[in-house]
């Protein structure tokens, strides 16, 4: 469940994001780096989880 919220949360911030920067070269990269961070994240709560 928190890993949702979490989830949820990162898309809103992506959103306004894409409102903020979106066409410029930075967002692919502010992209990137969210995507590596969450499955980082994912994947270390899923450890300590179990």
């Amino acid at each position: 469940m928190k890993h949702q919220s979490n989830e949820a949360l990162l898309f809103t911030l992506v959103q306004r994001w894409n409102k903020v920067i979106y066409g410029q070269p930075y967002y692919q990269i502010y992209i990137r780096a969210m995507e590596k961070a969450g499955c980082a994240a994912y994947h270390a709560g899923k450890d300590t989880a179990v």
